[in-house]
């Protein structure tokens, strides 16, 4: 497995990490630069509307979660063998996080999971375990913001969906922060898991 390519993902997570701590903590730099910002913009008639903006805006950050989500999958479809990858993606993994089963997960990122759909059309099943149900809904995730199957509800709150075949297979809502939160922490688990199979 190629892990200077994970380095370069895994930074990518850390940074987006200390990003959403720094929100959370409200820091003055993350308030500082949004002022900057709000001038630059507002200076060079870039703001049509003259509407309160932040440097780092929801959709920003939605991208960024998106290509940590992305990547991180991609990287583990291409560089590990299908064994591996299930090892990355075991619950275990979550654990120094707090996290011991799927519900922790949803309680800890305040995620509302409205419909999570735990059969297929020739009723096999979507999922088994913890494992595979966390494996299933990051990839409704993904599939959500890849086809734009999300929206604001509110100037806090993201509401996921995504269909398949006429077919809600999930549809969840959590706060930007959560969001942020998770998508980092899901790197975090990764790079624990592969820490475990990559000692050397």
């Amino acid at each position: 497995m190629e892990m200077n390519k994970w380095l370069e993902i895994y930074n990518s997570i850390i940074r987006l990490k200390f990003y959403s701590y720094l929100k959370m903590q409200n820091s003055r730099i993350i308030n500082d630069i949004d002022k900057e910002y709000q001038q630059f913009v507002n200076n060079n008639n870039l703001n049509p509307k003259d509407e309160a903006v932040e440097f780092f805006g929801g959709d920003f950050l939605i991208g960024l979660s998106y290509l940590i989500l992305v990547r991180t999958n991609e990287f583990l479809n291409k560089e590990s063998l299908k064994a591996e990858k299930y090892k990355v993606l075991d619950i275990e993994n979550w654990k120094k996080l707090g996290i011991e089963s799927f519900d922790k997960i949803l309680s800890k990122y305040n995620i509302e999971l409205i419909t999570l759909l735990d059969t297929k059309n020739n009723r096999d099943y979507n999922y088994m375990n913890d494992n595979e149900k966390i494996a299933f809904f990051l990839t409704n995730i993904r599939h959500s913001l890849s086809h734009y199957n999300y929206n604001k509800t509110d100037l806090e709150t993201i509401k996921f969906w995504n269909n398949h075949n006429n077919k809600l297979k999930m549809e969840c809502k959590m706060k930007y922060s959560s969001f942020l939160n998770f998508s980092a922490d899901f790197g975090i688990a990764v790079n624990i898991g592969l820490g475990k199979i990559y000692k050397k």
